[in-house]
């Protein structure tokens, strides 16, 4: 009873510590990441600081050149200090060269211990100061290292029981980022709309903040959560997801299909090339470390396995392998590593506290499509009921996502593959900005976000490449266009660019890229045979349509004046 007791307990926590407030909404600039933590809600972004400004960084508040609201951060309490570390890559940071803090003596202040200031004024309250050196007897910090030494610097430790994050004095000239810190921002209360995916017969939905994904036969929905330091022992014994999502648990993979998904979702990427994030697969609290005794979460037979490699000054070893610390290594972790070039997704156990982000999934819920109607003063409009209606640009179209078997994708759009499927349709052109909004919504956004669809934009395969050499596939002249930026070059190059690949890259493909709170929803060139599904459209279906009454012309004028009308003459009488 006490053992559920104290799971309960760390579920609240949990929840005090990322849940929001039910009737507040506070949310972050871009590029700024969200935390409730101390009764407070803030954002947090980490800053590389130029050499030239690291000695006055903290005096001249370097973080407001990124925004006039920003301090470098002042950490209050122990669950700040605990939460920091959960963010995408500050783990990362944290232990590579550790991150700078708000707590300083100014540079016209000689050094001392008392001498240690918040960069906001307040007073100090909390603080997390670490040992020097335990071999110089456990010196507790600042000091000893020098009057340099002013400034404070968040960083970790492997400790027998885990990571400690503990705050030493460093020289300003040694810190390369900064910890910047600024109020969340009080919103609109709002709900993110439920990612949904089309499909033959209806359409799948999944909570908000879940990833919907189609995999390996079925529909699930995704969702990568932190863990506060404290759940993270029985994070899957105690399913940590429900916190999130009541039928939340953690995932199972079940086919390479659904592992190389799992970096396309929201920000998983950042999470799987840093810290990882913990799965469904894990040895229970209740038995010893083996290789063998490794089970799902969900009780199911283990129908997928992707082991990684452990590279280490001793050489490479296949996980699971429990390396140096193998017992505890009881979690596995998702993690994404760069390999001759590529990058490959595979499994490694570690310890608990090394992982504190959890993968959950649950099923998506089907919801049938209903028939869409649209009316307006002439008439009805309708599609077929696999179809989406859309009323955009003045006109009335139907829309489908359809899949693109690989071995006509060099030519999908040369060859009208959308004639395939309805003899009506063809690639879409996109002809205004409320038709590129309208395709940023459900049931199209899941597939803008994890891949992209083509367009009718398109570069002939008997033509070569060049920027402007893209027309529309109907022959009708270009007259919108939605460009955008590629981010993975560096720096970033404005589409259509063709980069290391331009004879090819003749398709046009609409994606959706995450930008802070919201999305890009812009076109960007691609190899052909890289496509994976099409947007095909076709005019709707009127219905009882009516023509607009035409105008009444006017009586033609007359040709000649007519002939007077013959009239009796007037009747005169006569008095008698």
């Amino acid at each position: 009873m006490l053992q559920h007791g104290f799971a309960f307990l760390g579920l609240f926590l949990g929840l005090l510590i990322f849940g929001k407030v039910a009737s507040e909404n506070y949310g972050c600039p871009p590029g700024w990441h969200f935390g409730s933590n101390c009764g407070n809600n803030n954002c947090y972004r980490v800053v590389s600081i130029p050499p030239a400004n690291k000695p006055r960084a903290i005096d001249d508040n370097f973080c407001a050149r990124f925004d006039k609201d920003s301090m470098p951060a002042i950490i209050k309490c122990e669950e700040e200090n605990s939460f920091i570390p959960t963010l995408p890559k500050y783990h990362f940071l944290i232990q590579r060269g550790g991150l700078g803090l708000g707590i300083y003596v100014p540079i016209n202040v000689g050094w001392s211990k008392k001498n240690f200031q918040n960069r906001d004024g307040t007073p100090i309250g909390y603080t997390k100061w670490g040992f020097v050196s335990h071999i110089l007897g456990g010196i507790r910090e600042p000091g000893p290292g020098g009057p340099s030494e002013k400034l404070t610097v968040l960083l970790t430790y492997k400790r027998p029981k885990g990571f400690e994050y503990t705050w030493h004095d460093y020289p300003p000239a040694a810190v390369r980022h900064l910890l910047c810190k600024r109020p969340a921002i009080l919103e609109p209360e709002k709900l993110l709309p439920a990612v949904e995916r089309n499909d033959v017969d209806g359409t799948y939905v999944c909570p908000a903040g879940f990833d919907v994904g189609h995999v390996c036969g079925g529909h699930y929905c995704y969702r990568v959560v932190p863990v506060p330091e404290a759940n993270r022992p029985r994070m899957i014994d105690d399913n940590f997801c429900k916190v999130f999502e009541n039928e939340a648990s953690p995932a199972v993979i079940r086919c390479k299909e659904e592992n190389d998904l799992m970096v396309t979702l929201s920000d998983n990427v950042d999470i799987a090339d840093t810290s990882g994030f913990a799965l469904g697969l894990y040895i229970p609290a209740s038995k010893p470390w083996s290789q063998t005794n490794f089970v799902t979460y969900d009780g199911s037979p283990i129908e997928y396995l992707n082991w990684g490699i452990y590279n280490s000054a001793q050489g490479p070893f296949k996980e699971p392998n429990g390396f140096l610390n193998g017992y505890p290594e009881r979690i596995v972790s998702y993690r994404r590593f760069k390999d001759e070039g590529t990058y490959v997704n595979t499994w490694h156990d570690v310890g608990a506290p090394a992982s504190p982000h959890l993968l959950c999934k649950s099923s998506a819920k089907f919801k049938p499509i209903t028939p869409k109607t649209i009316k307006d003063e002439f008439g009805e409009y309708s599609c077929p009921k696999d179809w989406i209606l859309g009323n955009v640009c003045g006109e009335h179209h139907c829309y489908k996502l359809v899949p693109v078997p690989a071995s006509k994708s060099a030519r999908v759009i040369d060859n009208n593959y959308c004639g395939e499927i309805d003899k009506r349709s063809i690639p879409a052109i996109i002809r205004c900005d409320e038709e590129n909004e309208f395709l940023s919504t459900p049931p199209f956004a899941p597939t803008a976000i994890q891949m992209g669809f083509a367009l009718g934009l398109y570069i002939p395969q008997s033509q070569p490449w060049s920027v402007n050499g893209f027309i529309n596939y109907d022959g009708s002249k270009v007259e919108y266009l939605k460009w955008g930026i590629s981010y993975k070059n560096k720096p970033p190059l404005k589409e259509p660019n063709g980069f290391k690949n331009s004879i090819t890259e003749k398709a046009v493909m609409y994606r959706m890229q995450k930008n802070g709170s919201g999305y890009h929803k812009t076109w960007h060139d691609y190899a052909p045979t890289v496509v994976k599904k099409i947007l095909c459209k076709m005019p709707a279906t009127g219905v009882g349509l009516m023509s607009k009454p035409p105008a009444q012309d006017p009586p033609p004028p007359p040709t000649q004046m007519p002939e007077p009308i013959p009239t009796k003459p007037e009747r005169k009488t006569c008095a008698v």
